[in-house]
């Protein structure tokens, strides 16, 4: 399947065949790793600078070497037939890079799962990094082979393979590529301490063997929290009581956690850290991203990238089960090239994408109206929320906690979707109230006055005597805090940004 009108990329790669670039740029990044490195001494800066080479060099080196350098053909060059513009860039020109991220449950070789795909855009002239989550059950040609799941490409001939069939179908040009087994995800997520997450609703499945509970293990309780190594893995696996939509949605979500993590992390406020960062990333991954500067370019790009620029993608999709009694999505072409114009440019003014009835619903930045569930209000909560509340107060330590009066239509507050407990060791209260699985909104209280979802709001409002804060997540409305007395509340919207601004907004002043 071929795009018949592939868009036009204006910008050139920012990669040459792996042995030809090492040392051969001069990135913005150096300057602040540098400084960093100074703090400590100039002998010892370049001790650790060494050592930092040593590390990346790692990404590609050994038994990963073979796997590296088969990629190399299809790296930093446009499909065959496409419209990409492959010709060096001007000199001291900004310029984009395209990074294919694949989740594994191997490191290095062929035959194992590619659990995880996301295309990823940084966008240094504009400011912005464009996401987009490719289903793994989407139909494609798998290149010299049958049409077959996109998936399939990495057990098929691994990462090279996977970079060809991508760049091919998409009519996209990648630049680097990553994979990142499983192990060396929950090693990394150690080392930075564990990332703090929304978990949206009750997640638990106990495997026993049967054809029922065949998934992996889970065990993870409602509430804004902090999730280790295995947890964290766990939560951005699941998908058996929703869909592998909302997956990608999950993944996303902690994709712009850690981008918040390393931003701190390995600022030049942090040298001792970057080293243990890297030797878990090096661990972890399996790419052609060969030297330190390199990697620090990338770093910086994507810390320099405001929250609300991130902006995330899907493919809209259909389904169904063929004679060879595996189930597969099908993606429409045209539909296809939508989501990629976007994706080329997430800032551009753009069409609203229709909503059809089917798993993807396309450009996830696009019109709040054309995707909200619960666009046209919220309905009287008949006091369901201040009853179950009541309970909860009393034990989480004198909390100051209002009830919201109104809640989206068709939703609902479930059994297992609301507790107290300690977070950060404060008292804390979460509430969830459900549209569907993986459609779930978090309303969370807390004594903790700066949890790490609440840092630089993008603006603030006062209604009716009360200062709201407001986060917005690709131009819409994803978080709205407040303070009552000494209690912080905030409110989270749903996996896949449901809830309307006005919906969000709504809410957020009922609760008195």
């Amino acid at each position: 399947m071929r795009l018949d009108q592939p868009p036009v990329i204006a910008s050139a790669p920012t990669t040459s065949p792996r042995r030809r670039r090492r040392g051969a740029r001069i990135l913005r990044g150096l300057g602040a790793l540098t400084c960093a490195l100074l703090l400590i001494g100039g002998g010892v800066a370049g001790w650790a600078w060494w050592q930092g080479e040593r590390l990346v060099d790692r990404f590609g080196s050994g038994d990963k070497a073979a796997v590296v350098d088969a990629t190399l053909p299809f790296l930093g060059t446009g499909a065959p037939g496409s419209a990409e513009v492959d010709l060096p860039a001007p000199a001291g020109a900004q310029q984009t890079t395209n990074v294919l991220l694949i989740g594994s449950d191997t490191r290095t070789s062929s035959g194992g799962n590619s659990d995880t795909l996301i295309l990823a855009r940084l966008d240094d002239a504009k400011g912005t990094i464009s996401l987009l989550s490719i289903p793994r059950d989407l139909k494609v040609p798998i290149p010299k082979h049958q049409d077959f799941k996109i998936n399939g490409a990495y057990s098929i001939g691994g990462p090279a393979l996977t970079i060809e069939t991508v760049r091919d179908y998409f009519q996209v040009r990648i630049d680097h590529f990553a994979v990142v087994d499983f192990a060396g995800f929950q090693k990394l997520v150690e080392t930075l301490d564990g990332v703090y997450l929304s978990v949206d609703q009750r997640y638990f499945n106990r495997n026993d063997g049967s054809a029922e509970n065949n998934y992996a293990d889970i065990d993870l309780e409602v509430g804004y929290q902090k999730l280790e190594g295995a947890d964290a893995l766990s939560f951005a696996r699941f998908r058996h009581t929703d869909s592998d939509y909302f997956r990608q949605a999950r993944q996303q979500m902690f994709l712009s956690e850690l981008k918040r993590v390393l931003s701190t992390t390995l600022g030049p406020s942090n040298p001792g850290k970057l080293r243990n960062v890297l030797e878990a990333t090096a661990d972890a991954t399996t790419s052609d991203i060969s030297s330190l500067t390199e990697l620090i370019d990338l770093v910086n790009a994507v810390r320099d990238v405001a929250p609300d620029r991130v902006y995330r993608f899907t493919i809209p999709t259909t389904g169904g089960l063929e004679s060879d009694g595996r189930y597969y999505l099908y993606a429409d072409p045209e539909e296809v090239q939508e989501v990629m114009r976007a994706w080329h440019d997430p800032s551009a003014p753009r069409e609203p994408v229709p909503q059809a009835s089917r798993e993807g619903s396309g450009v996830e930045g696009s019109t709040r109206e054309d995707r909200a569930v619960a666009a046209d209000g919220t309905g009287d909560d008949g006091g369901q929320a201040a009853a179950l509340l009541e309970g909860l107060s009393a034990d989480a330590g004198g909390l100051a906690v209002c009830a919201p009066a109104r809640r989206p239509v068709g939703s609902s507050y479930l059994e297992d979707n609301h507790r107290s407990y300690r977070l950060n060791n404060k008292p804390s209260i979460a509430l969830a109230g459900s549209l569907g699985s993986g459609r779930s909104f978090l309303w969370m209280w807390s004594a903790w006055d700066r949890p790490p979802i609440l840092d630089q709001p993008h603006e603030t409002r006062t209604i009716d005597g009360r200062r709201y804060r407001l986060y917005r997540d690709a131009g819409h409305l994803r978080v709205v805090a407040f303070t009552q007395g000494a209690t912080t509340v905030w409110l989270t919207n749903t996996l896949r940004g449901d809830l309307s601004d006005k919906t969000m907004l709504t809410m957020a002043t009922s609760c008195r």
